[in-house]
C-alpha cells in the first residue's frame, strides 16, 4: 500500500512539473498577428501553406483525431485572444467509422500522441482514454519521465505547415483503377466519436468567440464527385455552420502527392489562390462558389 501511495504521489508530481514545462515551452502560444487558425490532419496541413497565407496559423497534424484537435484547441483559445476565426478540417474521412482504427484505437498511434499530450489532458479526458485502452493510458503516465525531452526537441509534432515531398499520385489512380474506391467513398458509417469531438470543439470555439469554419480541401478529380454521404452528414449536423469546399476546385495533377494531399507545388498555388482572391472572406468564398450551401 505504502509502495502505491508513492509511486502515485511521484507520477501526481511528474505530472504538474511537465504542466509547468508546458506552459514554459508552449507551442500554443502563437504570434499577435495571427488571427485565423487552421486546425486538423493531414490534408489541411500539407495544402495551407501559412508562409503564403498572411494573418494565418496552420496548427494541423498528420493523422489527427478530432479528440486531439479538442485537446489542442483548450490550449490555443485560452492562450489566443486574438484568433477570431477557425477552420477545422472536414474530409469523409474525418468522420467515417474507419478511422477510428486507423487512428484512435491504434495502439502505436495511441502511445505516439500520449507522450506528447498527456499533460494536456483533464480529467474528462483521461476517462476518455482509459476506456479505450487502459493499460496504454497507464504506460504512458510512466513514460511522461520523458516528457522535458520531448516538448523542447519536438514542439512541432503539435502542428504545423510542412511541405509534401512524395509523389504517389500514378501508383494510386493506378491502384484506384484495379481495387476499386476507397471504402470511405462506398457506404458511410457515422464514427459517433469523432462527430462527438468534432462537435465539443465547435462549441468550445463559439463560447469563446470564435467564427468557426468546416474546411474541405482539394482533391483530385477522380474523388471530389463521390462525396455525397460527407454533404449529406453536413446537412444533416452542422448546416448552421460555415463550410468552405474546395475539394472540386481545378488542380492540376502534378499539384497532387497522392489523391487526397497536395504537395508543395500544389500548396504554393492553393494558398496563393486564396490569398489573390482573397478566398476566406466570406463574400469572396460565395462569390467563388467556395462556400456550401444546403440545397432546398
Amino acid at each position: 500500500m505504502n509502495f502505491l501511495i508513492i509511486v502515485l504521489s511521484v507520477l501526481v508530481l511528474i505530472t504538474i512539473v511537465n504542466k509547468i514545462l508546458m506552459r514554459h515551452y508552449n507551442p500554443f502560444m502563437l504570434d499577435r498577428d495571427k488571427h485565423l487558425l487552421i486546425i486538423g490532419d493531414s490534408h489541411t496541413k500539407y495544402a495551407f501553406n501559412d508562409k503564403i497565407l498572411n494573418n494565418v496559423c496552420n496548427m494541423s497534424y498528420n493523422a489527427d483525431s478530432y479528440f486531439y484537435t479538442y485537446v489542442k484547441m483548450k490550449q490555443i483559445v485560452e492562450l489566443n485572444p486574438q484568433i477570431d476565426t477557425v477552420f477545422i478540417s472536414f474530409s469523409i474521412h474525418n468522420i467515417h467509422k474507419c478511422i477510428e482504427d486507423m487512428w484512435l484505437f491504434n495502439k502505436s498511434h495511441l502511445h505516439d500522441r500520449l507522450k506528447l499530450y498527456l499533460p494536456m489532458l483533464d480529467f474528462e479526458d483521461f476517462r476518455f482514454l482509459f476506456k479505450i485502452d487502459k493499460s496504454e493510458l497507464i504506460s504512458s503516465c510512466f513514460g511522461q519521465i520523458l516528457f522535458p525531452l520531448y516538448i523542447k526537441l519536438e514542439k512541432k509534432r503539435f502542428g504545423g505547415y510542412e511541405d509534401l515531398k512524395y509523389n504517389n499520385l500514378k501508383n494510386e489512380l493506378e491502384k484506384l483503377e484495379s481495387d476499386g474506391i476507397w471504402k470511405e467513398y462506398i457506404s458511410f458509417e457515422e464514427s459517433e466519436i469523432e462527430t462527438k469531438y468534432l462537435i465539443k470543439t465547435i462549441n468550445l470555439c463559439k463560447s469563446h468567440n470564435k467564427v468557426v469554419v468546416l474546411v474541405n480541401t482539394p482533391l483530385h478529380k477522380s474523388l471530389n464527385d463521390r462525396q455525397e454521404n460527407l454533404y449529406q452528414f453536413y446537412n444533416d449536423y452542422f448546416s448552421d455552420i460555415l463550410f468552405y469546399d474546395f475539394s472540386k476546385i481545378e488542380m492540376k495533377d502534378e499539384y497532387f502527392g497522392d489523391l487526397v494531399h497536395l504537395n508543395s507545388l500544389g500548396s504554393t498555388y492553393f494558398s496563393g489562390l486564396i490569398e489573390k482572391d482573397r478566398l476566406f472572406k466570406l463574400n469572396n468564398a460565395r462569390s467563388h462558389n467556395i462556400l456550401y450551401t444546403k440545397p432546398e
